[in-house]
């Protein structure tokens, strides 16, 4: 038995978790994001050479799905399966850094020079990850 006890315990175990019960087709789609991003990850640190500027936004891209998929918007949010908004919100979470990872020769040609839609993309990303951050981590 810890400091807090068996209730303490149990109170903040339920405080804290927060993580959806998938089920049907949407256990099948994060079960495949997972596979996938598990597969790419092999891969790419095993026989794969691609660019680390490529691979992490890859990676970020794996992540930011699985975390707008598996935690809802609200702690105390319905816990089944996502809405249609948070299929958006995943789909968008995941285009977003595929965008730099798509676009990195032209990126390596500008040495750094972003422009207009780089600058556009690049804070849209990052309040994404601000978002998964609390969705992931409680507010």
């Amino acid at each position: 038995m810890g400091i807090l006890g068996k209730s303490g315990e149990n109170n903040v175990l339920k405080n804290t978790i927060s993580q959806r019960k998938l089920s049907g087709i949407s256990a099948l789609i994060l079960t495949f994001i997972a596979v996938s991003m598990s597969l790419f990850q092999i891969y790419s640190n095993s026989f794969g050479l691609i660019p680390e500027m490529q691979k992490t936004n890859i990676h970020v891209s794996f992540l930011l799905a699985l975390a707008f998929f598996l935690y809802p918007t609200r702690r105390n949010a319905q816990n089944g399966n996502p809405r249609f908004y948070d299929y958006l919100l995943v789909f968008i979470a995941a285009i977003l850094p595929l965008y730099m990872a798509f676009r990195y020769n032209a990126e390596f040609a500008r040495i750094g020079d972003a422009n207009s839609v780089d600058i556009f993309i690049g804070t849209v990303t990052i309040i994404f990850i601000l978002e998964a951050t609390r969705r992931t981590l409680g507010p």
